[in-house]
């Protein structure tokens, strides 16, 4: 018989779903609390203590809410990523300086690569993990269909509909997880993070067109820009890109936030133009470039021609932006007010004072499905038995669509069903 426990299920990020038969155990995701989420830290034996037995650990994405928590699981237990979240985490870990996650990121043994709508058999095929695709806030994010001796199982990850590849999501669910009808789930787990959400007025969310349509028009007027916004957040970062590309301004930032562009670009940009970020500048204001490119420093380059420079609170950006103050700069927030809300436990103090400090300006697109998006998935896998809520601090919102008698509310190391 198949079973499911969550851990960490009533909180947003740091959520772990263990999948087991007979014959074979599986983990999705083994991540960190997010800041003030109270979650407990997970730790499963066989898999992050004692004797190793798990057969693998699945991870959706990048997020470090999803896969914060490697280093801690088992050496002997195979770790599943997608290539482009390998080079991503590689990218920081390099960064950080961090050996321990790149020695195991580099071992190729361990790190077993996966994709898109290849299956992956664990122990002949007792369970089976096909990837597939979703749009998220990090690029190549997965939802896993799980199919077992006596389940299917669809696990999808943090989703949305309103990014760059939205529109894929309701048709690969009904072409390759139904197969227009042919086949039934069993069990849907999903996340609901835009659930307990909703007073944020966020249930029909800025989408990524609409962001870069902002803010070319904004750019038009203001060409001397400095941008908060995840360096791993692809589709922001191209939206903002293209924005100031198509009004003659090129990016800009430190090696860190560079490094991961070009890993974007040789990832996501093989396979569409639209991530390939073609001119991205290491900030060195005093460096004189090239002739035949401009004929001076960079500081004096954009100063002529205006920049999107990305940062982050501090005392070192505060002085980049301080340098340009007789330009009269900008900053864009382009993150979660949540960090900003001294009202809530993410609050970062730090971050609020630097964005109250240089009056900035708020634009941003949620990663996570809005309410109606969330139902309509639920309507399209019509799940045959149960729907387990994830990644959600209201589990009891589910109960807004037409399957809420499947609800499933599991506390942490509850099993489904039940012994």
């Amino acid at each position: 018989m198949t079973r499911i426990t969550t851990y960490n299920s009533n909180q947003i990020g740091g959520n772990v779903v263990v999948i087991e038969t007979e014959k074979s155990r599986i983990a999705i995701d083994f991540g960190e609390n997010l800041p003030g989420s109270g979650g407990m830290t997970v730790d499963i034996d066989g898999l992050s203590m004692g004797k190793a037995d798990f057969d693998g650990v699945f991870f959706t994405h990048y997020h470090g809410d999803h896969i914060g928590r490697m280093k801690y699981i088992l050496p002997e237990v195979p770790l599943y990523m997608g290539a482009a979240a390998k080079e991503v985490q590689l990218t920081i870990s390099r960064a950080l300086r961090n050996e321990e996650i790149t020695a195991i990121l580099t071992d190729e043994k361990r790190v077993r690569l996966i994709y898109e709508n290849i299956p992956v058999k664990i122990n002949g095929g007792d369970i089976t993990v096909t990837p597939y695709t979703v749009d998220h806030s990090a690029y190549e994010a997965f939802m896993f269909l799980i199919e077992t001796p006596d389940k299917v199982i669809l696990h999808t990850g943090d989703f949305r509909d309103h990014g760059y590849r939205g529109q894929s999501l309701l048709p690969v669910i009904e072409k390759y997880i139904r197969r227009f009808g042919k086949r039934d789930v069993d069990i849907l787990i999903t996340e609901g993070t835009m659930l307990s959400r909703l007073d944020e007025n966020l249930e029909k969310p800025f989408s990524e067109k609409e962001l870069q349509a902002w803010a070319e028009d904004f750019f038009s007027e203001h060409k001397y820009v400095f941008l908060i916004c995840s360096s791993t957040n692809l589709d922001s970062l191209a939206s903002f890109y293209r924005a100031g590309w198509n009004n003659g301004m090129q990016m800009f930032g430190n090696g860190y936030v560079i490094r991961q562009l070009q890993t974007f670009s040789r990832t996501a940009g093989a396979r569409t133009p639209h991530y390939n970020f073609r001119k991205v500048n290491e900030v060195n204001f005093e460096q004189r470039l090239p002739e035949k490119v401009f004929c001076g420093t960079q500081e004096e380059f954009m100063r002529r021609y205006g920049f999107v420079c990305v940062i982050k609170a501090g005392e070192k950006y505060a002085r980049w932006i301080e340098r340009f103050g007789d330009c009269e700069p900008v900053l864009i927030y382009s993150e979660w007010t949540g960090y900003l809300d001294k009202n809530r436990a993410a609050y970062n103090k730090e971050l609020h004072d630097f964005c109250e400090k240089y009056h900035a300006i708020h634009k941003h697109t949620s990663g996570h499905a809005s309410a109606e998006t969330i139902k309509a998935v639920i309507k399209a896998v019509s799940p045959r038995e149960a729907l387990i809520p994830i990644h959600c601090e209201e589990s009891d919102r589910y109960r807004f669509n037409e399957f809420s008698d499947r609800c499933v509310f599991l506390s942490d190391g509850e099993k489904y069903p039940g012994e």
